[in-house]
């Protein structure tokens, strides 16, 4: 479903950056209400976005979502095309660590929205 999200016109690209932003905020909490990036849905996360089936529509948003600078990152190489450099991109778990990082301000907010609190909270 989320990828779906990715399908051209589906949504604007700010429209889409917000909701695949939401969408790492929510997958990064964990069951006590913090904000890690070793959750099993980043897991899923991270996989789905390095699987060589993922398109380089959906690679490209994420990578801007998680605010990764194509003109510093090592990872792009200026002698390769951007199709190229998209092809062969790896997510890695540090890239997620310096979004949540970055979001925690926003964490809270975009959690109760989604009701995150209330269905993570232990029923013991």
């Amino acid at each position: 479903m989320l990828l779906s999200f990715c399908k051209t016109g589906a949504l604007n690209e700010k429209e889409l950056n917000e909701k695949l932003k939401e969408y790492v905020i929510i997958a990064a909490t964990s069951r006590n209400n913090t904000l890690k990036a070793d959750t099993n849905s980043l897991k899923v996360l991270l996989h789905t976005l390095n699987d060589p089936a993922a398109s380089s529509k959906i690679k490209d948003s994420f990578i801007e979502v998680l605010g990764i600078d194509k003109n510093k990152d090592v990872r792009f190489d200026k002698t390769k095309t951007f199709d190229e450099n998209i092809a062969k991109f790896k997510f890695t778990k540090q890239d997620l660590e310096s979004f949540i990082t970055k979001s925690k301000s926003e964490a809270p907010k975009i959690q109760s929205k989604h009701n995150v609190a209330t269905s993570h909270v232990s029923r013991g």
